[in-house]
């Protein structure tokens, strides 16, 4: 046999072998995202909660550092059971220090800046019954320094477990252990020279 009778039957062969393959890999592609599959989820509160991340500062320069403050505000009365917080950074754009809990809420259970995951972290587990959150009273839970380190926007948010699945801000209502929804209003600021 020469290499023209070889390549002959050799190319309707491997064409054969990648159009049975294909079929195969299609089918089971097609029966995996037939099958049904039950996701649990936290069954929602009716009341909801605002967090914000505040500053005061007018002129943002680099280098030089300003306060944020961390506040929450319910629509409703409402009490809580468990507060997380996780409030992401990209340490390129800036520096994070001195986390201080405010003493509004109880001294958190768990409070960080993470360098290794670029984030705030403070969570607070109330044992008694329940911290309140009262209607359109702000509440100021933790401040923290932020030092710029380069010019133009910065940007800090609440982490909704997009980018991280193991940090989820969450709010957890006491008595029912419903998540209480909330909105976030995030710091984007323009740092000058």
């Amino acid at each position: 046999m020469n290499k023209t009778n070889i390549l002959r039957i050799l190319i309707p062969l491997v064409a054969v072998l990648v159009i049975v393959e294909s079929i195969y890999l299609v089918t089971s592609l097609v029966n995996k995202n037939n099958q049904v599959k039950e996701v649990a989820q936290s069954p929602m509160s009716d009341k909801k909660v605002n967090i914000s991340l505040l500053s005061l500062t007018e002129n943002y320069v680099v280098g030089e550092p300003f306060e944020v403050k961390v506040v929450m505000e319910a629509e409703n009365d409402v009490l809580v059971d468990a507060v997380n917080l996780y409030i992401q950074y990209d340490p390129e754009q800036m520096t994070v220090s001195e986390l201080t809990s405010l003493e509004a809420m109880p001294q958190p259970t768990f409070a960080k800046i993470s360098d290794k995951k670029d984030m705030i972290v403070l969570n607070y587990y109330i044992e008694s019954d329940g911290y309140p959150f009262l209607a359109q009273q702000p509440v100021e839970v933790a401040s923290f320094l932020v030092t710029p380190t380069v010019v133009g926007e910065i940007k800090m948010d609440l982490s909704t477990g997009v980018e991280d699945k193991d940090s989820v801000t969450m709010i957890v209502e006491n008595g029912t252990s419903k998540v209480v929804p909330f909105t976030s209003n995030n710091l984007r600021i323009e740092v000058l020279e």
